[in-house]
């Protein structure tokens, strides 16, 4: 599930920033793609209403991970503007070492190890963005931004929201999410000095398969699998993700990196499974102790 999860998600960037390249208003295209998923979500509830069940509990924190599942998709999609696909997502694994200083905030020890893992880190995006000198460091800043709004949803639906339906969670979270989306985006449009020109049918066919495959499908069997095999275990494979898109990226549009730069993302890929591996070692480590409490 979570494979089939990051295949689809592996290929959401190259299919928007072809639709951006197009001249396509990004924000645009991602409000009009979270109400498509949201609509068909809501007739898969209107067909199946036990879905839409859920506690005070659970609605409460899908609207809190759905406000930085909103946040995090903007900037996503403003990042698209200015970074090439393979730097975009390069950074984005940078996810799972987000995720230790998220735990660090809760009282988790920040370990020599970890800072090892980080000034690796650092390291690959120094050599990812900087000898070059051509990468946007706006985008890059916006980039950051992204990954800790997701980390921070990720990390909210595994503390709180564990053991919901999938797919319950993913239409309460998302739906939160379209309302911040389009709040944003009302906000932005009404100090434009133009107005937005129509979607183009290939703005259309973009919107259809983002809003599907890489929003309803992926977020359910990603929903899923982290359910069954827990989210360290499924942030192990996040590279894959990573490869695939940079993969995706060079057939597609043609880009290409630099051999320092692929170095640097060698480095973040793998400071960031570095990381995943340690946040799954304290879990069993967390499960045993409470094991032998009981």
């Amino acid at each position: 599930m979570v494979l089939f999860a990051i295949f689809c998600l592996s290929t959401a960037p190259t299919v928007i920033r072809l639709g951006l390249n197009t001249n396509l208003d990004p924000l645009l295209l991602l409000t009009v793609r979270v109400w498509v998923a949201i609509v068909l979500m809501w007739l898969v509830v209107w067909w199946r209403p036990s879905i839409a069940r859920i506690d005070r509990h659970g609605l409460v924190h899908s609207t809190i991970a759905g406000v930085f599942n909103g946040a995090s998709m903007v900037t996503f999609y403003t990042a698209l503007t200015y970074l090439d696909v393979s730097i975009l997502t390069m950074l984005i694994s940078l996810y799972p070492l987000f995720a230790l200083i998220l735990l660090a905030l809760r009282g988790e020890p920040f370990t020599r190890q970890n800072v090892v893992r980080l000034a690796v880190a650092l390291l690959g995006v120094y050599l990812l963005i900087g000898p070059g000198g051509d990468v946007s460091l706006v985008g890059v800043g916006i980039m950051m931004l992204t990954t800790l709004l997701f980390a921070f949803n990720a990390n909210w639906i595994q503390w709180q929201l564990r053991g919901y339906p999938p797919i319950t969670v993913t239409l309460y979270t998302l739906s939160v999410a379209a309302l911040v989306i389009t709040v944003i985006f009302t906000g932005i449009s009404l100090f434009r000095e133009q107005t937005l020109a129509p979607l183009s049918p290939l703005g259309w066919g973009v919107i259809a398969y983002t809003a599907v495959v890489a929003t309803i499908i992926a977020r359910f069997a990603l929903f899923s699998g982290i359910q069954l095999i827990g989210s360290g275990q499924a942030s192990l494979l996040s590279p894959v993700e990573t490869l695939l898109s940079v993969t995706w990226a060079s057939l597609f549009l043609g880009e290409r990196l630099s051999w320092v730069q692929a170095l640097g993302g060698l480095l973040i890929i793998g400071s960031a499974l570095l990381a995943a591996v340690w946040q799954q070692q304290l879990r069993r480590k967390r499960r045993l102790a409470a094991q032998s409490m009981d």
